[in-house]
């Protein structure tokens, strides 16, 4: 199927981590993979519009978004829930989550933190803030980078992913081909992509940033799920 002729042809995630304020501690990669696991697509991938120029998708301020076909909204991400940014159409071998805090007026909210998953289940997390902190997950816990020793891979000492460091500014580099790299600062995080994940099939993909299919009319402003839920849809995980 074409995805230009699918209304609403993307799959804005939202995982729903429970009733509360606030999510409560800080999230491990496994917790985050089995949230993911029931949203796993095996179904057969859109086609696409042929290779587009290359693209960033922007998730800023309180919650502002810039999508990767150039459409811009505002939506209050809820607290009690993560935002799926970006994540293959099929499988999970890769992804970038969001999670938020209130700020400012009622149901104003704004990203607080951000977790990346690179191929080969490499992860990282992103504090962000006046000062943004960024960590790697060594399998049992969260350790975190020193910015005086960037450039570096991880894990160390021989991982695939590269982290470097400018002005408060983090580049997770997952090393990726097509590429996609992650900048993390303030309250901000910006995915860029090469335009071959434009392609559909093996690169297509979902997630707020959307489908990357250059027609931003079918870019969803409503993160909240329709029922029933297809799988490129968007979605709230009970």
């Amino acid at each position: 199927m074409d995805r230009r002729l699918m209304s609403l042809a993307v799959a804005m995630v939202l995982v729903y981590v429970g009733p509360r304020a606030t999510v409560v501690g800080v999230a491990i990669p496994s917790e985050l993979e089995i949230a993911l696991m029931p949203n796993l697509v095996m179904a057969p991938l859109p086609e696409g519009p042929e290779i587009l120029n290359d693209s960033a998708c922007w998730g800023h301020g309180d919650v502002r978004y810039d999508t990767l076909d150039d459409r811009q909204f505002r939506y209050p991400s809820p607290v009690e829930k993560y935002g799926v940014m970006i994540l293959p159409w099929i499988g999970n071998p890769w992804w970038v989550i969001t999670e938020h805090e209130l700020h400012g007026g009622p149901n104003a909210t704004r990203i607080k933190e951000v977790y990346v998953k690179c191929p080969t289940n490499i992860y990282f997390r992103a504090t962000l803030g006046g000062r943004v902190n960024l960590y790697y997950w060594d399998g049992a816990a969260w350790v975190p980078i020193d910015a005086a020793g960037l450039p570096a891979n991880f894990p160390p000492p021989d991982g695939t992913a590269w982290v470097y460091f400018s002005v408060q500014i983090f580049k997770i580099d997952c090393k990726m081909d097509p590429y996609m790299f992650v900048l993390v600062y303030r309250h901000s995080v910006r995915i860029f992509v090469s335009g071959q994940w434009a392609a559909g099939g093996p690169h297509a993909l979902r997630g707020i940033c959307a489908d990357f299919n250059g027609d931003p009319d079918n870019d969803c402003v409503n993160l909240a799920a329709p029922d029933p839920p297809q799988d490129w849809t968007p979605f709230l995980i009970p």
